[in-house]
């Protein structure tokens, strides 16, 4: 009896422990850490340069009266935008005007002599031709006209630079611009070729620095330049340089223009400029990206993703570097790493020597 009890507690225990193991979970795949990934590869070597100066218009025009005379209207100020053909100034033309009136009476008398003086040769020719006048008569008859005709041609020359003249009395923008300076006020005397206004181009920007000798050589019309503002720190402008002096400046600096290519509304001439080149040297070198860059005690290291059997798949391994100067491509690599190399870009913090990890995409 004792022993059928025994046997029944055996059969229960292993009715339990098959019990126990038909309800454990299945086994859970591994589950890997994505990473990112960038390959080196080998550049060109270049180094950038910065140099401050200034924003100054691509035109400039200096408008000036071609006579003299009191300064009546000014009807512009300064800031202001004009169109090509808006009236900028005018003189007071009384006295133009009043020339202009007499050189019309003059024009006129000497049309009248003129007229006078070819209907007296005609008739005298007549008489001529029938003999009843001398050769001398007829000979003062066109003496006469000739002078007249030729009185006449010149008082309409002279007409016609009086007119010019008043004319001249009033100045229109030859451009489309903005008034940047007036330095003359309204009732003025003013003479001829006296500035009267300054208009710069609204549309056309132009960066003007000074380059010391060091870094000239390389420079050339045509290359491509970054440009930042001080007054727009969030926008990159592009520009190409368009003249390079052969001589230097004071301070032993060449200047140099740059056009922008696409300038901003809120530019103006007088602001502040920087200006970056980037000047490329002979050879090529390994760059790898900042965030791929990591450093402990035991030094500065990378980690790289070494592919396996499975092409999403990799085995990380800390490597050794040593890296230069940081640059806009990332750190130079002079030390540690070859073309082709894969280092991870993102969660180096979280990963470790000998981990297996899943690639989520590369940079």
């Amino acid at each position: 009896m004792k022993m059928l009890h025994i046997s029944k507690n055996i059969i229960l225990l292993s009715v339990l422990l098959c019990a126990s193991c038909s309800s454990e979970a299945p086994l859970q795949p591994e589950v890997l850490r994505p990473v990112r990934y960038h390959v080196i590869k080998a550049e060109s070597v270049s180094t950038t340069r910065s140099f401050s100066g200034v924003s100054v218009a691509a035109t400039e025009t200096k408008i000036s009266f071609r006579v003299g005379g009191s300064l009546e209207k000014l009807l512009v100020k300064v800031g202001q935008k004009v169109k090509q053909g808006d009236l900028i100034a005018s003189l007071d033309d009384w006295d133009m005007q009043l020339k202009h009136e007499e050189g019309k009476a003059s024009v006129l008398n000497a049309q009248v002599q003129e007229s006078t003086a070819n209907a007296n040769l005609i008739r005298v020719r007549e008489l001529y031709e029938n003999d009843n006048v001398a050769l001398s008569e007829y000979e003062q008859a066109k003496n006469t006209y000739a002078s007249a005709k030729a009185d006449f041609e010149v008082q309409k020359k002279q007409l016609d630079q009086l007119k010019s003249q008043l004319q001249y009395t009033v100045i229109k923008s030859p451009m489309n611009g903005i008034v940047t300076e007036i330095p003359v006020a309204k009732n003025e005397n003013i003479s001829a070729g006296e500035v009267v206004a300054v208009l710069s181009s609204s549309e056309d920007i132009e960066i003007e620095i000074g380059v010391p000798e060091t870094y000239i050589a390389p420079i050339q019309t045509g290359m491509d330049v970054e440009v930042i503002f001080s007054s727009l720190p969030t926008q990159n402008f592009a520009g190409v340089v368009t003249e390079v002096a052969y001589v230097a400046a004071e301070y032993s600096t060449y200047p140099v223009t740059i056009r922008l290519i696409k300038p901003a509304s809120e530019l103006r001439p007088g602001m502040p400029a920087e200006a970056t080149f980037a000047f490329l040297k002979a050879g090529v070198a390994l760059f790898a990206p900042s965030n791929a860059i990591a450093e402990d005690t035991e030094g500065t290291y990378v980690f790289l993703a070494q592919k396996t059997d499975n092409d999403k798949e990799a085995l990380i391994e800390r490597k050794a570097v040593v890296v230069g100067n940081l640059t806009d491509r990332g750190f130079i690599v002079r030390e540690g790493l070859q073309e082709g190399d894969a280092v991870v870009t993102s969660g180096v913090s979280k990963i470790s020597d000998g981990m297996k990890v899943r690639f989520d995409s590369s940079l």
